[in-house]
Order: structure tokens, then sequence, then C-alpha cells
């Protein structure tokens, strides 16, 4: 990694190391897929601990912190466990644990295809969340 060198990877958001409140630049320190941290700093307020992210941007080495990542672009992508799934389902207004827990043993890791694929048809087939007799 030399300064200026393009990076883009999926991380894993462990810690949001400062967040400003005026705007949405943050510094987070995540990890990649081999364990390696990653310090990013730029528009990644909407970010979160525990996320699994794509951020891209180039290296930078700060006067400060030394090398990080100037992100120009940082966004959550789907879970990839079941625990990670069942996290985000249960932040869905109606969706508490039972239903998430349905929704994955009906759809597996398929679980936000089958949603985005077939909102309506996703939920209906929870007991509960159908048409009303």
């Amino acid at each position: 990694m030399r300064p200026e060198e393009p990076f883009d990877a999926e991380l894993r958001v462990e810690v949001v190391l400062f967040c400003a409140e005026d705007s949405d630049f943050a510094v987070l320190a995540a990890s990649d897929a081999d364990g390696g941290e990653v310090i990013a700093a730029g528009p990644l307020g909407h970010l979160e601990r525990k996320m699994r992210v794509r951020i891209a941007g180039r290296w930078q080495e700060h006067a400060r912190y030394g090398m990080q990542v100037r992100a120009e672009l940082g966004y959550e992508l789907d879970p990839d466990d079941d625990d990670g799934a069942r996290k985000y389902l249960l932040t869905i207004k109606g969706i508490g644990r039972s239903r998430a827990d349905k929704l994955i043993e009906l759809y597996g890791g398929g679980v936000f295809d089958a949603i985005d694929g077939d909102p309506r048809g996703s939920f209906a087939s929870l007991p509960g969340m159908g048409a009303k007799a």
C-alpha cells in the first residue's frame, strides 16, 4: 500500500473511532477477510459496528495517524451469516425474533434475495403476516 494507491474491499466494521455530529464524516477501524486491520476515514457516518461493508477510496499517509484509507464511498452489504441476517431483520417493524427465525428457516442464505424479489410474498408466507380473513 502506497499513498494514492486505490483501495476497494469488503470489510467488517470493528469500531467507530470518531463520528462527526454535524456531517457524515467518520473514522472506522475495520477488518478484512484475513483479519487485517484497515482504518478508513471519510463519508462513513452511516456505518455502524459489526456491519459488513464495502469501502472504496485511496490510501493516504496521515501526518498524525499514519496509513489509512481516504474513503470516497462506503455502503452496507447484506449480512453473510444467519446471526447477521437475524439482527438485520429485527430492525424491520413488525419482525420479531420468531418471524426473523422463520424467514431464515424458509429462505436460508437467500433471505434477502427472496425479500428483494417478492417482498409481499416473502412476508405473507409467515404466520400472521398474510391477508386478513
